[in-house]
């Protein structure tokens, strides 16, 4: 028995300030934890690593193809001038 993959793969890029490193998981597909120091170099990697766990996790589709939209999350700061 394969699991189904959804129609549309969510992947979650957040920044991480300590390491200074874009962090990517999905719980649609399992195993996925990577990270990369741009998110373009984050999205360059993304489309084999995903490729390579749906075959590993014996994942299958109706679509020739899913689309994966990558919500980014970054936490920034502005100083407030004090009175």
């Amino acid at each position: 028995m394969h699991d189904v993959l959804p129609n549309l793969i969510v992947v979650r890029a957040q920044w991480d300030s300590e390491a200074s490193v874009w962090v990517a998981e999905s719980a649609d597909v399992p195993g996925l934890a990577t990270e990369a120091d741009t998110l373009e170099g984050l999205q360059a990697k993304l489309p084999a690593i995903i490729a390579d766990l749906i075959e590993a996790n014996g994942m299958s589709s109706d679509l020739p193809d899913v689309p994966v939209n990558i919500l980014t999350s970054k936490l920034t700061r502005v100083a407030v001038r004090q009175s």
